[in-house]
């Protein structure tokens, strides 16, 4: 009886460990989820608060709009599953000129919804950092990140060959930023700063 007991508490303290272990994996996936939807600070915020008091304002922000206006055309001419894939290819693109220095730094995205694309940038968002980025002002940074996104997204072609149109704006000043909703809680920035850049 102690042998098979013994041989029990070693099987069930291997179940243990992989049950620990695929925990541990999952965790990370949801923090790899909830940090690719809201900014990080956001993310910490609302595993440690009730994310219905999450709203900051920020007095020194500038916001870039980028719009696709060739998305439509794209939709008539090729079809939903073309337009799709190249607003996807667009988008990888932007994403990952987000995450690149000197932009992970300072530029955070706020959001894509059909055809635009949106990234802010406030003066919290410098960190200490060897970038030349860090020393300018949400207006300059957000200016040369949109220069920087037009050239990054006319690497994708439309279906038909040609070079995509953007549209961009940009303004600085104040906004709020916060949790909205219950049901499918969205990260989202209000105020005139936004109204004027889109």
């Amino acid at each position: 009886p102690l042998l098979r007991l013994l041989n029990q508490m070693g099987r069930d303290e291997i179940k243990y460990e992989e049950v620990m272990h695929k925990m541990s994996s999952e965790l990370k996936v949801q923090e790899k989820l909830l940090n690719a939807l809201v900014p990080r600070h956001v993310a910490k915020q609302i595993q440690t608060e009730d994310n219905r008091q999450l709203a900051e304002t920020y007095e020194d922000a500038a916001v870039v709009f980028l719009y696709l206006p060739d998305f439509g055309h794209v939709m008539t001419a090729h079809g939903t599953n073309s337009a799709v894939t190249w607003l996807s290819l667009v988008y990888r693109e932007l994403d990952g000129l987000v995450s690149e220095q000197p932009w992970r730094t300072r530029i955070i995205k706020t959001e894509t919804f059909s055809n635009f694309f949106m990234v802010v940038c406030t003066a919290d968002t410098a960190k200490a950092t060897s970038s030349a980025m860090t020393s300018r002002n949400p207006g300059e940074v957000c200016v040369a990140f949109a220069l920087a996104a037009v050239k990054r997204a006319r690497r994708v072609l439309l279906p038909d060959g040609r070079s995509p149109c953007f549209k961009t704006g940009v303004h600085c000043g104040s906004l709020c930023a916060g949790i909205v909703g219950d049901v499918s809680p969205r990260f989202s920035i209000f105020g005139d700063t936004v109204n004027t850049a889109s």
